[in-house]
């Protein structure tokens, strides 16, 4: 491996470069080519990260939602709403649960002669 791989490999998250250096495809990367997957890698995991902020958001307005709706002063319209954000955010989570899931999929890893 050329010291320019190997800066480039110290310059990402530990993460990223062992994600890196355990693909097959490293020694037939160019430099750039290795940066440009490093740069794809964080991009996924920044994604999923943004994705799992959204899901707990999610999960903990549903926790908030259905604690209101257990009070017993909520007219039959508040407890109905509160029942209609209740299916649109658990549907929302799912979606996003989803998208969580596809893009790891998508991104499950280097290939071999580089960058996706």
């Amino acid at each position: 491996m050329s010291i320019s791989k190997a800066f480039a490999l110290l310059s990402a998250p530990e993460d990223i470069a062992k994600e890196v250096i355990e693909s097959e495809g490293i020694t037939d990367m160019t430099v750039s080519e290795l940066k440009a997957e490093i740069t794809n890698l964080k991009a996924r995991n920044d994604e999923l990260e943004a994705g799992t902020d959204e899901i707990e958001s999610l999960k903990n307005r549903i926790v908030e939602l259905e604690a209101e709706q257990s009070e017993s002063e909520i007219s039959v319209e508040e407890l109905t709403a509160k029942d209609d954000e209740i299916k649109r955010l658990k549907e929302k989570l799912e979606k996003e649960k989803v998208k969580a899931q596809t893009a790891k999929k998508q991104n499950g890893g280097c290939r071999k002669g580089g960058s996706r």
